[in-house]
């Protein structure tokens, strides 16, 4: 007999998973922000005070012409420094800036990627003494983000599971063995034992 309900014989609807409640949505508390935020921006901080250097070029360099290169120290290998040279430059705005040029392979016209006190032979090579800081620095953000995510997922899925059992973990009561035998057989052999101790 249909009911009107969808079903021919007018049962419902299996329940779903999708239909049982779902806990409510958790958002961090102080603590923890201060632990997915605060300990990741506390470790850049601390890199970028030593790497400000190598990092605030690739963020305010920009190119610039050679006016003097001298001092130049041909290096490169595992016991020497790096090649280098002291150098003056020009802005495309008319403005000069002086420093170490990290490259000896430069002359007098030549086209450099400079800041205010340093240079690089090219943006890349800028680069490439920069990126690993940069990596440095974002990686206990992502890590930090996993971290968060996973926790928030396995506290709302116990939360949920709680909702939707909520005795679930409540202790079973205890069914210990009466004093009193059960069957009629452990009946039988109680007054057989009674009957040989007043024998």
């Amino acid at each position: 007999m249909n009911t009107g309900d969808g079903d021919a014989d007018g049962a419902r609807p299996a329940r779903t998973a999708d239909a049982l409640p779902k806990a409510p949505l958790k958002w961090p508390t102080g603590k923890e922000w201060m632990a997915i935020v605060g300990l990741p921006l506390f470790f850049d901080c601390f890199l970028w005070m030593l790497g400000r250097e190598r990092l605030s070029v690739v963020i305010t360099g920009k190119s610039a012409t050679l006016t003097y290169v001298g001092q130049c120290l041909e290096g490169g290998g595992h016991t020497t420094p790096p090649p280098s040279c002291y150098g003056r430059w020009q802005f495309a705005d008319g403005s000069t800036a002086s420093g170490t040029i990290h490259d000896s392979s430069v002359d007098y016209g030549d086209t450099v990627f400079a800041s205010a006190d340093r240079a690089y032979s090219s943006l890349g090579s800028a680069w490439s003494e920069a990126w690993p800081v940069y990596a440095l620095m974002i990686m206990p953000v992502v890590v930090s983000a996993i971290v968060w995510v996973n926790h928030y997922r396995q506290d709302r899925r116990e939360r949920t599971r709680q909702l939707r059992n909520p005795h679930a973990d409540e202790p079973e009561p205890e069914t210990g063995r009466t004093d009193s035998p059960g069957s009629p057989e452990e009946r039988d052999e109680e007054a057989a034992a009674g009957g040989k101790e007043t024998g």
